[in-house]
Parts: C-alpha cells; structure tokens; sequence
C-alpha cells in the first residue's frame, strides 16, 4: 500500500495508460473504424488532397479531448470506490 501511494503521490501511477480494452467486440468495433478511416481518407484524397489534411487537424482536436474524458472517468470512478468502501464499513 505504502509503495502505491507514493506512486500515486510522484506521478507515476497513471492508470490511464495501462488500460486497454480486451474484449473482441472492442477489437472488432475498433478494426471497422480503422477501415472505415481509411477508406474515407481516401475518398477525400481522390476529391482533395488539402480536405486530408484539414480532415487530420479536425481529428487531432478532437483526440486530444480523450485524456480529458480518461481522467473524469477515473476520478469518478475512484470516489465511487471510495464511497463503496466507507459504505462497507459504516454497516
């Protein structure tokens, strides 16, 4: 426990990066996207090739709300614990 919180407390327990989804429905959701990506860039590239780019830029802003979204999920999370726990030992 000691070890975890002195982690937690350095900044280097970042749970965040050590997740990933295993699940094959995931896998498989995130192949189509990955495909489906892939096509339209193409598309795009056939119409105009500056649509890629700023096609790109749009996709870049939007990327970089995910870490934003990651950390309220895992402090939300980690009150809810939290409650549970002391719920558990009020009873």
């Amino acid at each position: 426990m000691d070890k975890l919180l002195k982690n937690l407390y350095d900044g280097t327990l970042e749970p965040s990066s050590r997740y990933y989804a295993k699940t094959k429905e995931y896998q498989e959701v995130c192949r189509l996207h990955r495909k489906h990506y892939q096509e339209f860039i193409e598309k795009l590239q056939q119409h105009d090739v500056r649509l890629v780019g700023e096609f790109l830029n749009i996709l870049d802003d939007q990327i970089s709300e995910i870490p934003f979204e990651i950390s309220e999920v895992w402090i939300d999370g980690f009150r809810l614990g939290s409650r549970m726990t002391m719920e558990i030992l009020d009873s």
